[in-house]
């Protein structure tokens, strides 16, 4: 969004799509029948639909350990995590993410990870008691039943224009941006000492 624009740029932050992100690190041993075991690391990686963050390069002496990411020369480092859902979430996938936002949020520090549904049932309760890790949930409408002409169809690319003819989902993706920019731009820590 244009409204970001300014604060990434200060920031030297990009929007990704898509993205892997380092999400934990797991030692193991190369020869458990050895006398003396050699540790053996792996990073793990977990795709994610929107980060906001930097593009960082990898130390040299980690690059062997990086499992299933391609880019093992740089690393992403998120301020923002977006997962997105376009219909019918139930509490599974929210307590999932959840669970997801916790471990990145182990390695990360200051980071904020939302999730945006588009059109579920849920009611506010349920949402924020399975999404515990969670910073913030968007639920642009609540639909209930499955004939409710609030239900969108199939999502096809393209699509966001005629959504956002929506009040309801454009008033929600406004206040989505506007806590994306307040949270890039407030830090977490206040204090007079200088930084």
């Amino acid at each position: 969004s244009d409204r970001l624009k300014s604060s990434l740029d200060v920031m030297g932050l990009t929007v990704e799509s898509g993205v892997k992100i380092m999400s934990d690190l797991v030692c193991t041993y190369a020869d458990q029948a050895s006398e003396e075991p050699i540790a053996c690391p792996t990073l793990g990686f977990l795709q994610q639909d929107i980060a906001i963050g930097k593009w960082v390069k990898m130390p040299q002496a980690l690059q062997d350990y990086v499992s299933n990411t391609s880019k093992k020369s740089l690393i992403f480092i998120p301020r923002i995590v977006i997962e997105v859902k376009y219909k019918g979430v139930d509490s599974h996938p929210v307590m999932t993410y959840s669970e997801i936002s916790g471990r990145l949020k182990a390695v990360y520090q200051n980071l904020r990870y939302y999730f945006l549904i588009r059109c579920g049932s849920k009611d506010p309760v349920t949402l924020e008691r399975h999404g515990r890790n969670l910073d913030q949930i968007y639920q642009l409408v609540r639909a209930r039943g499955k004939k409710s002409k609030q239900w969108p169809g199939r999502y096809k690319p393209g699509d966001l224009d005629i959504h956002l003819r929506d009040e309801k989902v454009r008033s929600g993706i406004d206040e989505l941006v506007n806590d994306i920019k307040v949270d890039l731009e407030r830090p977490k820590v206040r204090t007079t000492e200088p930084m």
